[in-house]
């Protein structure tokens, strides 16, 4: 049986080696990608693994922010923050009503910014000289 605190000094000193030789964290096989810890294998193996399991948890994640939505609207609650009374007629608490309205504002003169500067604005991304 082997002693945790050795084991974990054992693999710390072996990424410090590996990260030295700029060699994959994981593997130790294959250099690491220019200001990465990982080769490209590793990587993508670690991508796909991560995107696999967001798959999975995507549609409880989804399911959960519903519920939570729902139960606030049936209490009165706003939907946003669920602390304080929505405002009659409307889903937002003043404080969150407020908030977003302020938020939209700086948007929309952020856009016009970018258009004045000769920018085209698509949605959050825009284009210098189109």
């Amino acid at each position: 049986m082997s002693d945790p605190e050795y084991t974990r000094i054992y693999h710390r000193e072996v990424r410090s080696e590996r990260r030295r030789l700029g060699l994959c964290l994981k593997c130790g096989k294959e250099p690491a990608i220019a200001g990465k810890t990982l080769g490209l294998a590793c990587k993508e193996k670690s991508d796909d693994e991560s995107r696999r399991r967001w798959a999975n948890k995507r549609e409880a994640v989804r399911e959960s922010y519903r519920e939570r939505r729902r139960l606030r609207a049936e209490r009165g609650l706003c939907l946003e923050c669920g602390k304080e009374r929505s405002v009659p007629g409307r889903t937002l608490g003043a404080k969150c009503k407020r908030k977003n309205a302020r938020r939209w504002k700086m948007t929309r003169r952020e856009r016009e910014r970018r258009l004045k500067a000769g920018r085209v604005v698509l949605g959050e991304h825009d284009r210098v000289g189109v």
